[in-house]
């Protein structure tokens, strides 16, 4: 992507051509993933939901050399998260079924869900990925957004804070979350959780994005001008942000892919009785029907025995 100067906005061809290839990333992904239809991992992955059974002793070929390896259920997890996830998002792009859609970012946060009963973080997660999928859940799955917001204050207490201790400033520039978290507060607290709200103010080191400071004031606004244009700011940031570097917050394809910090906002302004259907944007408009899908989000007999499964589980790490 050719990044432009701050002064100048995507126009709606370039972020058409953007979308463009978020959807060829998934689709290349899935081709690569098919071949795992049959694989092992997606046996063991079914077996944990049916059974319980936690883990797996696994032949491997490393350097040419076949070896048993032991994973857990958060390893199998790990290994078949790419193939569902970018199944359900080809689903919804085939097929537009919202439910789709949904239901494959509810997997993302359902295996956060499973790291958070054992009280561990997954290792590579930021602080970005858990707090967009706290959005989520206030938005979507409510009934997942206490645990995950939990475990999004335990791991910036845990992260942020050593990180905050060893670099000083220079935390401000890290990790994207600072413009992040404010957006998170100001929904929480919308929702009714201003304890997290509260904890999550407190890494407010950075001065708010004008951009995002102008979508919380003015989201509720009758204006609908007003209203577009913020719409177009915060998807000119989104775009902006939207690329491999741990310092955006959009740095994992699947937040670049699914603009949920904006779905979010408009969701909100429907809630209030506030009309959406005057906005359209390239990155946001195949999007739109989630405006209407209604709480709580219906999920197929897979998910639900997955979540089950999830929650029955005893510490065992």
């Amino acid at each position: 992507m050719v990044y432009k100067k701050n002064t100048e906005q995507f126009t709606f061809k370039e972020i058409a051509r953007f979308v463009k290839r978020q959807e060829k990333f998934y689709k290349d992904l899935y081709k690569i993933k098919d071949v795992i239809k049959t694989n092992k991992y997606l046996k063991y992955f079914d077996e944990y939901i049916e059974t319980g059974k936690s883990t797996f002793k696994v032949g491997v070929s490393l350097f040419g050399e076949e070896k048993e390896m032991e994973y857990d259920y958060l390893d199998i997890f790990h290994f078949v998260r790419a193939y569902y996830e970018s199944k359900y998002i080809l689903t919804f792009e085939e097929s537009g079924i919202t439910h789709a859609l949904l239901e494959g970012y509810y997997l993302k946060i359902l295996r956060q869900v499973a790291y958070a009963k054992i009280g561990k973080f997954e290792s590579g997660i930021l602080s970005t990925d858990l707090t967009l999928m706290y959005i989520a859940t206030l938005i979507f799955h409510p009934n997942e957004s206490k645990i995950i917001g939990n475990h999004l204050i335990g791991f910036l207490d845990s992260h942020i804070a050593g990180m905050r201790r060893s670099w000083k400033t220079k935390l401000d520039r890290l990790f994207g979350f600072s413009n992040i978290c404010p957006l998170a507060s100001f929904i929480a607290r919308d929702k009714g959780h201003d304890t997290i709200a509260d904890k999550l103010d407190e890494y407010k080191t950075n001065p708010l994005h004008d951009y995002y400071a102008y979508a919380i004031n003015n989201i509720y606004s009758n204006d609908k001008e007003i209203v577009l244009k913020l719409i177009n700011d915060m998807v000119d940031f989104h775009l902006r942000n939207s690329k491999n570097d741990l310092t955006m917050p959009f740095n994992h394809e699947e937040w670049r892919y699914f603009p949920i910090e904006i779905i979010s906002l408009l969701r909100l302004r429907k809630e209030k009785g506030l009309e959406v259907s005057f906005i359209s944007n390239p990155l946001i408009d195949k999007f739109m029907s989630l405006m209407e899908i209604n709480l709580p989000i219906p999920t197929s007999a897979f998910i639900s025995k997955l979540r089950a499964r999830i929650y029955d589980m005893e510490e065992q790490k």
